[in-house]
């Protein structure tokens, strides 16, 4: 039986965790003079008309309707910046009413800054969704569609210790609950320490150190995660970050048996501003993480993004994704499982009024396991229509 069935509740709880973030957004936003145009509120919709080939790989085909309003408020002072924003979307299927859902999502965000050289931040969000998508681009794993709540508050406080040397030190808390007993609930929590060295004005050294607890009814792991390295800026238009390093990991399984495992991890991207109307970027991270049921994931993340402006309105873009995950068993029985999950999503915005868009897109996506050799694979071509209200 599911843990909590009405819908009524969900939104209930999502609204709170909004309308909080809300009052200490405008709290702080009330001890500041706002003449200016320092606060601001945009509400805005979408709506998406979308044929996917194999409706969250169940093999069955179906035309999906989709509508998400959404609003922001904006914050921004001299000293104080931060937004708050809901989101809601709405899905329904012309046969597959079973799929029928709607999810919605809540982010906030706060920069203080105390006095010249300290920063005090903080971001924190909810989220109820129903699992199968994130399951899907963060371990390439198919999941159940499952109700899922997700909250989460990540503070951070940053000093300048110098000109060139900035600390930063940084926490975290995430509570996800699902709806029914198929997956394990889990807390997590997060803390670590950042510093940076301006070796030049075009080259940053970097170093961290986290530790990360996830705790999955009787069984919980622990990860620490070192990382090292620089950014540098080739010229105005092309930047790198390159870091790595070492993780560790020790878990305790349901039965209560340990185990541990270490290995490479890496934090790397490129960005290049091509010109003034193309952009490119491409990321590689490796880490470890926790399943839906305390397995240990160590995978492996490499996307993709372009874009490139053809006219004053008309522009195409270009994402790319794909996870490689090693799975181990929760039951300690040895057993492994390698999987893949890779979508590439071309499309094409045409801008029809200052703050209204026309898109036209495909995705392609394709999951396989590689002990099985069973690929799974769907095609998805969508219109959208968005605009917003500043």
């Amino acid at each position: 039986m599911p843990k909590f069935p009405h819908a009524a509740k969900r939104l209930l709880t999502g609204s709170r965790l909004f309308g909080f973030v809300a009052c200490v957004l405008l709290c702080t936003a009330g001890s500041f003079a706002l003449a200016d145009d320092t606060l601001t509120v945009t509400p805005a919709v979408s709506a998406r008309e979308m044929y996917d080939s194999n409706v969250y790989m169940a093999g069955k085909g179906d035309m999906e309707h989709s509508l998400s309003p959404s609003l922001k408020i904006n914050l921004d002072k001299e000293r104080v910046r931060g937004y708050i924003s809901g989101q809601a979307n709405i899905y329904r299927y012309s046969s597959l009413s079973d799929y029928d859902r709607t999810d919605q999502k809540y982010d906030a965000f706060m920069e203080v800054n105390a006095t010249e050289r300290v920063r005090a931040s903080m971001t924190a969000g909810a989220v109820v969704d129903h699992t199968f998508s994130s399951t899907l681009e963060n371990t390439g794993q198919i999941a159940q569609l499952t109700l899922r709540e997700v909250y989460g508050v990540q503070p951070s406080l940053t000093f300048d210790v110098t000109e060139r040397n900035t600390a930063t030190i940084f926490g975290g808390y995430t509570q996800t609950r699902y709806g029914s007993t198929i997956y394990a609930d889990s807390n997590t929590t997060s803390y670590g320490g950042r510093w940076g060295y301006q070796l030049s004005e075009r080259t940053q050294a970097i170093a961290q150190i986290s530790r990360t607890k996830i705790e999955q009814d009787s069984a919980h792991q622990s990860v620490i995660s070192t990382l090292g390295g620089f950014e540098y800026k080739l010229t105005e238009l092309l930047k790198l970050r390159l870091l790595g390093g070492m993780s560790s990991m020790q878990s305790t399984n349901t039965l209560g048996q340990d185990s541990s495992r270490n290995g490479f991890s890496a934090d790397t991207s490129v960005e290049w501003r091509v010109d003034e109307t193309s952009t490119l970027s491409a990321s590689y991270n490796r880490d470890m993480t926790s399943g839906l049921n305390g397995e240990d994931i160590v995978r492996d993340r490499y996307s993709i993004f372009g874009a490139k402006k053809l006219t004053e309105k008309l522009q195409v873009l270009l994402n790319g994704n794909m996870v490689l995950s090693k799975i181990s068993a929760s039951n300690n029985s040895g057993s492994t499982s390698n999987t893949r999950w890779m979508e590439i999503s071309p499309q094409a915005q045409y801008q029809i009024f200052e703050h209204s868009t026309l898109a036209l897109g495909y995705g392609y996506g394709a999951q396989k396991v590689d002990e099985t050799g069973v690929t799974k694979e769907r095609n998805q071509v969508f219109l959208n229509f968005s605009i917003s209200f500043p």
